[in-house]
C-alpha cells in the first residue's frame, strides 16, 4: 500500500495504514502473528541447540586430540626407554 501524497499523517491514519499492511504480511505469509512469534522462538531454540552442539562437539574434538597426542608421547617414551624387544612383548600381550 502506498502511503498518500499528504507529507503529515494522523496518527489513526498511520495506525490504520500499519493494520492494512500487517494483515497483508498475514494474507502473505499464510500465519497469524501469534503463529510467526511461535515460529521465530522455537527458530531461535533450535539455534541456541545447534551452537550447544557445536560447542560441545568442538570441545570433545579437542580432547580427544589432546589424549591421543598425549598417548603417542607416552608410547614414544615407552618405547625409547624399554626398547624395542620388551615392547614387542608387552604389545603382544596387550593384543591377547
Amino acid at each position: 500500500m502506498r502511503i498518500p501524497n499528504s507529507k503529515c499523517l494522523t496518527l489513526e491514519e498511520i495506525e490504520k495504514l500499519h493494520k492494512s499492511q500487517v494483515k497483508q504480511l498475514e494474507v502473505i505469509s499464510g500465519l497469524t502473528e501469534e503463529q510467526r512469534l511461535n515460529w521465530l522462538i522455537l527458530l531461535k531454540m533450535k539455534l541456541r541447540l545447534m551452537q550447544w552442539l557445536i560447542y560441545k562437539t568442538t570441545i570433545e574434538e579437542a580432547k580427544l586430540t589432546a589424549r591421543q597426542k598425549f598417548a603417542k608421547k607416552i608410547i614414544i617414551n615407552t618405547i625409547q626407554r624399554i626398547g624395542t624387544e620388551k615392547l614387542m612383548i608387552i604389545v603382544y600381550l596387550f593384543l591377547i
